[in-house]
């Protein structure tokens, strides 16, 4: 069945719609919620204002350090004020008991009396009152030339109760006066949303039940329709999956069956190599060998009307010999080549070893000494045989040669019967990791 990928835009669209509702509704509640907090009694109002209460009190704290100080200044205020307003009082007293408030009215009053006198117009009585008057004027002047002593000393005590009151209203204590009154602001602000939170209480309850059911009622919505997408996701992922192993399993066998074909082929090769006739190359290097000595030599062989006439002087033909890479032999010397020589030649034997750079006496060495090819030496190795040094070593070599030959003939059979046995062996081993059938 051919089943198309759910289309996730819609599913996204959807859900992003639940979470606005979401946040709404919970935004609503979360202010509900406060205000029953605020309600009760250890809301956040009520925290508040506990901690107003407290900052006030460590604000009068503060300010009682400067009241030992002001106390002494507004006692000095309070004592001068009392004494203004006494001399003031007296000195009104005064003024209240004499009609003239100055000298010059004073003065005035008594030329005029004079004046009247001097003129001898009036009666005797009335002169007397004239001049009994006088006499109180002049009485009255020394009083009224004391009130100005007395507005003085008024004046200079209101001067006084100015300049301490200045020092009362200093910037550090009008701040923490102004900060009291705030604080005392926030205090009320506090009482009241107290006091509305407590009368509108139940009004929050039945606020908060009805929003926390409308965020329950869209919680579930979102999840069915979640679950709903979650379940169509799981039916596409499942087929998308099945048909991911079928093309899997599909490949698996497909590499299984070319693995097996591969093991078959790679047994068919390895019996092929082990039913081949064990040592048969040793047997040949050691045939050719043998020929090869026996023809320097002289030796008589039953190879040796195979011999090539047509051989270098020294005697060793160019014989087809397995080439054996090993190490060469300790002792053995490579000899240089000069202008006279044609090869290269290994010369058995250390002890005949010269320094280089020395001039070598070839036409003077003996005889008997026997120059080996580099190939005749891997041979000889190849078959852990010592080479000959000499002419007359040639009939030992020889017959370790033969030695050789006759033991590799004699097990030949019994290590080609090994040989396939192991092979055998391994191609079960090998049948076995590759799992296949052995046919």
């Amino acid at each position: 069945m051919n089943r198309s990928k759910p289309d996730t835009t819609e599913y996204k669209n959807q859900q992003d719609a639940f979470k606005s509702q979401i946040e709404e509704i919970q935004l609503k509640l979360q202010a509900v919620r406060q205000k029953i907090s605020n309600s009760s009694a250890n809301g956040p109002a009520q925290e508040r204002r506990k901690a107003l209460f407290n900052e006030l009190n460590e604000l009068k704290l503060h300010q009682s350090g400067n009241n030992a100080s002001r106390g002494k200044v507004i006692d000095r205020i309070r004592v001068l004020q009392d004494s203004m307003q006494k001399k003031l009082k007296d000195l009104q007293a005064s003024k209240s008991k004499i009609p003239f408030k100055t000298v010059d009215a004073i003065d005035d009053r008594v030329t005029s009396l004079d004046g009247e006198i001097e003129s001898g117009t009036l009666r005797l009585a009335d002169e007397k009152r004239a001049l009994q008057e006088i006499s109180n004027l002049r009485r009255h002047r020394k009083v009224v030339e004391g009130f100005a002593q007395q507005q003085q000393a008024i004046d200079a005590d209101r001067a006084q109760i100015d300049a301490l009151k200045l020092h009362l209203d200093d910037p550090e204590s009008k701040a923490l006066n102004d900060k009291a009154e705030e604080i005392k602001k926030g205090l009320t602000q506090a009482k009241v949303e107290i006091d509305q939170a407590q009368a509108s209480r139940q009004t929050l309850f039945d606020q908060r039940n009805k929003l926390q059911a409308d965020l329950d009622a869209v919680y579930a919505e979102k999840r069915e329709h979640n679950e709903k997408h979650r379940e169509t996701m799981d039916a596409y992922y499942q087929k998308v999956n099945e048909d991911k192993a079928r093309r899997a399993q599909r490949a698996k066998e497909e590499r299984e069956i070319e693995e097996a074909q591969k093991a078959k082929v790679l047994a068919e090769q390895i019996r092929e190599d082990a039913k081949l006739p064990a040592f048969e190359a040793q047997i040949q290097d050691c045939q050719t060998l043998i020929d090869q000595f026996a023809r320097i030599g002289g030796l008589q062989t039953s190879s040796q009307a195979k011999e090539d006439d047509g051989q270098p002087s020294n005697g060793f033909g160019q014989h087809n010999i397995r080439q054996v890479e090993d190490q060469i032999p300790a002792g053995t010397v490579l000899k240089k080549k000069n202008q006279e020589d044609d090869d290269a030649y290994f010369v058995g034997g250390a002890k005949s070893k010269k320094k280089a750079g020395k001039k070598t006496a070839a036409n003077g060495s003996s005889e008997d000494k026997l120059n080996v090819p580099l190939a005749t030496l891997t041979a000889l190795m190849g078959l852990s045989i010592p080479p000959p040094k000499s002419q007359s070593e040639i009939q030992t070599t020889v017959e370790s040669l033969e030695i050789k030959k006759a033991w590799y003939e004699a097990n030949q059979a019994k290590q080609t019967k090994e040989n396939v046995e192991k092979a055998e062996k391994e191609i079960e081993k090998l049948f076995a990791k590759k799992k296949v059938e052995k046919a």
